[in-house]
């Protein structure tokens, strides 16, 4: 099997090419975590007899100067995880901030993307009846991209709210577990505060690519981006889009996604949720320390858009839900969670499958994998009740600055707890009853 693979990827005729034996090194990677995992599952899906759609983004990107260039290897790696996002979220539409020198070309195809997306969320239809989708090729690179410049949308106005809680903050005895009901507030809620995202490590990765600098557990806010128009009758679309890599690394209230809402003409909300061990730390107990507190939130933020979005001119019948990498797989999961029933109605996905190696986890023997862990944080494995007293009390930023190369075996990710997710993934979307959902997903292709 690995001779017929690596015959398939390398070039025999010119093996010592570094160039071209890096790109099939990045081509077996992408196809083993991203690519196939995605097409098998929308072969289950489609198998459901649900509308399924799938696209693929291969344009080598023009927009160089956002996207890290090997250098032996300089503009040929092609399209990367999420590189059409910065199209869809219409940064070459600003006239200022990270893209000033995109091109027409760059314009275009932004506009395009847009209109893809939004037609799918407004119809469902499939995107490439729309004009001109046989050249929807994609560029660029990467959702943790955050601006905060100023956006002009045109002739459009969008109203941007930042500062909407959507649970309870969960601290203190609310740590590891699964969110509440928000407090009311009293008076009128600034909604131009912009609140800190959830803890997480500051590695030079990430904040190369976005400005953040503000983290803490008191996370659980939405940002909502809703266009502003005269003589409204009729509620817009609804795009719920869920950002994360790793589920380590998220920070969606600093995601201005003001274009796609302007030009798109749909209430666009995004969100913060916990990530890493505050947002899926397990034991494999029987206990209350189950995990998943990550998409318990994202259930959280989506009950609380379908109470309340048509405040916000947005349709609760017409949400879709949106992810990118772990975001993805996310949005894969809640397909088949009990509790997300009936607060979306539709799916666009890229970059991340529920069904990718170590994507969701099998919560038994957790707590041996955890171990390391919870030593490294300074406290006792035994006994059980010493040992959560002592998580309970550390600090948050604590949780977000444990190295986890050297514990190989702990993946703060999802896990089958029996109660959001029931079984193992692939059982589940073989079940060809469990999802009816309109489905698009996306994958990059290097060129």
């Amino acid at each position: 099997m690995a001779k017929t693979l690596l015959q398939n990827y390398l070039d025999w005729n010119d093996p010592g090419n570094l160039g071209k034996n890096l790109k099939s090194f990045i081509d077996i990677l992408g196809d083993f975590y991203f690519t196939a995992p995605s097409i098998f599952f929308a072969d289950h899906h489609a198998k459901s007899n649900s509308n399924t759609y799938m696209y693929r983004f291969t344009l080598n990107p023009s927009l160089r100067s956002l996207v890290y260039d090997p250098p032996e290897y300089p503009g040929k790696v092609g399209a990367d995880h999420g590189d059409e996002l910065p199209f869809v979220f219409g940064y070459p539409l600003l006239e200022e901030g990270l893209t000033p020198d995109a091109s027409q070309v760059d314009k275009e195809l932004s506009y395009d993307m847009i209109r893809y997306w939004t037609n799918f969320a407004r119809f469902g239809i499939e995107m490439v009846s729309c004009k001109g989708a046989q050249n929807w090729k994609e560029q660029m690179r990467s959702l943790r991209i955050h601006q905060k410049a100023h956006v002009k949308v045109g002739e459009g106005l969008v109203d941007v709210y930042t500062n909407i809680p959507y649970a309870k903050p969960p601290v203190g005895e609310l740590r590891f577990q699964h969110p509440e009901l928000p407090e009311p507030w009293q008076g009128i809620r600034d909604g131009t505060v912009t609140p800190p995202a959830c803890i997480q490590p500051i590695s030079p990765e990430v904040s190369l690519l976005q400005d953040l600098t503000d983290v803490s557990e008191d996370c659980l806010y939405l940002r909502i981006h809703a266009p502003r128009e005269e003589n409204k009758t009729d509620l817009l679309p609804v795009l719920v889009f869920i950002d994360g890599k790793d589920f380590r690394h998220a920070d969606g209230v600093h995601l201005d996604l003001s274009n796609l809402a302007a030009f798109g003409k749909m209430v666009v909300v995004t969100l913060n949720y916990r990530l890493g061990s505050l947002g899926f730390f397990s034991t494999g107990l029987n206990t209350d320390v189950t995990g998943n507190y990550g998409l318990g939130d994202i259930i959280s933020a989506l009950t609380w858009v379908q109470k309340n979005i048509a405040n916000f001119g947005g349709d609760p019948e017409r949400v879709t839900l949106g992810g990118q990498e772990s975001g993805a797989i996310s949005a894969h999961i809640l397909l088949f969670v009990p509790q997300s029933e009936g607060l979306f109605h539709q799916m666009l996905s890229f970059g991340g499958s529920a069904l990718q190696p170590s994507a969701v986890d099998y919560i038994e023997g957790r707590l041996e994998k955890v171990k390391t862990f919870i030593e490294d944080v300074g406290c006792p494995t035994l006994p059980y009740q010493a040992m959560m007293t002592c998580l309970y009390s550390k600090p948050a930023h604590v949780f977000a600055t444990q190295n986890l190369t050297h514990m190989p075996d702990v993946n703060f990710g999802p896990v089958i707890d029996r109660v959001f997710i029931t079984d193992d993934m692939t059982k589940l979307a073989e079940d060809k009853g469990s999802i009816m959902w309109t489905l698009c997903l996306a994958t990059t292709k290097t060129t």
